[in-house]
């Protein structure tokens, strides 16, 4: 599997030099293989998700918060009429899937509806928990995050590799722990939500988000191979998570398994 970190950042984009290594667009994460694409998420990095040759193109989204969905309706392959786009979403606060786009991508706050692209867009509903979903060679599967309104982590595997992405998602729960510990273990590559310090995280508690402490301890936990950082504070910049990284490599021993992920990035397992 190749995952591309296309958009590293959490809550709002954020532009400018002091954001160039990092990046600024939110989250969105192409995972392909020989055979088949699949998007995770649809912030603003969906914009750098170009040139997909396949007709059918499967969007995972975590949940509806406006940074994760933000950059779908500027998504290229909506446009192409020859696409068939099935997304999909899991029900919250009452609201189908559909409904939840529709609040977005609709007048007055978006000039047309997710039905007036040229693509034929299929909305589904996600059971978390539920049933594995099969994209070709890739096989999903997800299970509850800990995050106000809630949000979706998800499991991809293809071959003998497993990917677990883990964004929104808070770490008080000790059940909500163990149940994370046991989804991703042995896991190739964790993709973790770092938005907090562990001293903004005090301040911060209840707020759905986690730190990059608390990746380490799930990376060790689970015996996973690899650990990335992401969904980063819009305060953070290049300079500030540079530091948070070198800080890490001088406390782990593993560190050089353990990275704070970059858009554009390109990890190969």
């Amino acid at each position: 599997m190749k995952l591309t970190i296309c958009g590293t950042r959490g809550s709002i984009p954020v532009f400018g030099k002091e954001y160039e290594k990092y990046g600024g667009s939110t989250s969105c994460y192409l995972i392909e293989t020989s055979s088949m694409a699949l998007i995770v998420d649809a912030g603003t990095g969906i914009i750098n998700v170009k040139g997909l040759s396949q007709q059918n193109i499967p969007i995972l989204i975590t949940h509806s918060h406006i940074d994760h969905l933000i950059g779908l309706m500027s998504f290229e392959g909506l446009k192409d009429a020859h696409k068939n786009i099935d997304i999909y979403l899991a029900k919250r606060e009452g609201l189908s899937p559909k409904k939840q786009i529709e609040k977005l991508i609709s007048n007055p706050l978006w000039p047309c509806r997710i039905d007036d692209y040229p693509a034929k867009v299929a909305i589904n509903e996600l059971k978390v928990s539920g049933k594995e979903l099969v994209f070709g060679d890739i096989k999903v599967f997800s299970m509850e995050a800990d995050h106000p309104g809630g949000s979706t982590i998800y499991r991809l595997e293809s071959g003998n590799k497993k990917i677990v992405l883990v964004t929104d998602h808070e770490h008080r729960d000790e059940q909500k722990t163990k149940e994370l510990v046991s989804f991703a273990k042995e896991a190739d590559l964790i993709l973790y939500d770092a938005q907090y310090t562990q001293e903004e995280y005090e301040r911060h508690k209840g707020y759905g988000h986690s730190t990059p402490e608390a990746g380490i301890k799930l990376k060790e936990m689970a015996e996973a191979k690899k650990l990335v950082f992401i969904h980063y504070l819009p305060a953070h910049t290049d300079s500030f998570i540079k530091d948070q990284e070198e800080s890490i490599k001088k406390q782990y021993s593993e560190s050089k398994d353990i990275s704070f992920g970059y858009e554009g990035e390109v990890i190969t397992l």
